[in-house]
């Protein structure tokens, strides 16, 4: 993933600075705005000539040395600008916060929020913590040192301010202040530094979850959607393999064909089809790969091992090169068994050696019992001799198929048939 962060050439790098510092700049204003109207209405009394001062004067310095790295500055310095910016419009609101009320005023502490907006331009987690930490830690340096009876209460929850009080004298003592409870001073503080990192945390997952939506927007689909494909054809459980429709030269495959076929996962790349697998009829494989198709009960040899299996082949093109993948799924003995026993009109059930559980029952079976025959039925009532049915004699036949658990099968034929004998 690409984030939105300080990347790219000068002029990007420029311009995301520029940005951060119109920013800066706003949240400052804002500041002045936020105490200047009331005080225009009469409705709030504060210095406005003291912070109108704050504001111009550090906002001038700021641009100037903002000029001045835009001019000159080089790539390493320009990123730590950015990274300066939103520290800087915190130091500089709460200049212009404290001559404009400070602690008094607290509803202009929502302001502060506009410069730890501008931090998700940097695509850096730590730095909106940062910033949130450092507007908390000034916030409420600023009112420790408006309010004496804020920095007492700190010191005795324990907090280390005494020699930080000792030696900056005090900005402001009004009566207001020195008559409002400490605690409430000190809830405004700590309301406002979760809110700070509350703010810190939705920021970071929203900055996350743009930089997802853009990708996924501005993205293609061979490099996005097309990728997802292939890790999802690559996972999936029908073993595919695609080849070159005239050599059927393997190109790559998924893993449950590497795992099916006994072979190292990605290994084999660039080998003939032929050479890993040995088919009984290769013509009609060959045939397969060239006209696409499907067959089944193909017989075909890993090694030493035979296998049986349905082949389906489906061709197209990439890149203008014609390609075939290949879909090569084993009957298991179970399946292939049942597929055979079905054809048979003499009642076949086959059950587990050990709990004597319906495993399968051809058609015939489930005729002659007329009864209904649904897998791991108890079958006790059938393979036990003693409370057999009586119209049947049972022919026992153990099994052991491949991958499979010891099974029997129970062959069926009519007691009547059998005592009926040879004509005379």
């Amino acid at each position: 993933m690409t984030p939105l962060g300080p990347k790219g050439g000068r002029l990007a790098r420029l311009e995301r600075k520029r940005f951060l510092d119109a920013l800066t700049i706003a949240a400052v204003a804002a500041m002045f705005f936020a105490a200047g109207v009331p005080w225009f209405l009469q409705l709030l009394d504060v210095d406005i000539a003291a912070a109108a001062w704050s504001a111009f004067i550090s906002s001038a310095i700021y641009l100037a040395l903002a000029l001045v790295i835009d001019r000159w500055g080089s790539h390493r310095v320009i990123t730590g600008a950015m990274f300066v910016s939103p520290f800087a419009a915190v130091a500089m609101s709460a200049l212009v916060w404290h001559f404009a009320g400070g602690i008094r005023n607290p509803v202009l502490l929502v302001l502060f929020s506009v410069p730890l907006l501008g931090t998700a331009l940097l695509s850096s987690r730590r730095a909106v913590i940062a910033v949130a930490v450092f507007a908390s830690f000034v916030v409420g340096w600023t009112a420790a040192m408006e309010s004496p009876g804020l920095g007492w209460y700190l010191h005795r929850l324990g907090f280390p301010v005494d020699t930080l009080l000792r030696r900056v004298p005090l900005l402001s003592a009004d009566e207001q202040l020195l008559e409002t409870v400490p605690a409430q001073l000190f809830a405004v503080v700590v309301c406002f530094t979760f809110s700070m990192l509350a703010m810190a945390v939705f920021i970071n997952g929203a900055a996350r979850f743009l930089r997802l939506d853009i990708e996924r927007r501005t993205t293609s689909l061979e490099e996005s959607d097309g990728v997802m494909v292939e890790h999802a054809w690559r996972a999936g459980p029908i073993p595919v393999a695609v080849l070159t429709d005239e050599t059927a030269q393997l190109v790559d495959a998924s893993e449950s064909f590497f795992n099916q076929m006994l072979i190292r996962t990605g290994s084999h790349k660039g080998s003939e089809l032929f050479d890993l697998l040995e088919f009984e009829d290769r013509a009609s494989i060959e045939r397969l790969l060239t006209s696409g198709g499907a067959l089944q009960f193909v017989r075909y040899r890993i090694g030493e091992e035979s296998r049986v299996a349905s082949i389906h082949a489906e061709k197209f093109v990439h890149h203008e090169a014609s390609y075939c993948a290949l879909a090569i799924r084993d009957w298991s003995d179970v399946a292939y068994l049942a597929l055979a026993a079905d054809t048979i009109d003499r009642p076949l059930i086959l059950v587990g050696e050990e709990d004597q559980r319906l495993r399968y029952a051809n058609r015939a079976a489930a005729d002659a019992l007329e009864d209904e025959m649904y897998f791991g039925r108890d079958m006790r009532w059938l393979t036990e001799s003693s409370s057999g049915d009586p119209r049947f004699e049972v022919t026992r036949t153990p099994l052991r198929l491949a991958d499979s658990e010891p099974v029997v099968l129970l062959s069926l034929s009519s007691r009547a048939d059998s005592s009926r004998g040879p004509s005379s």
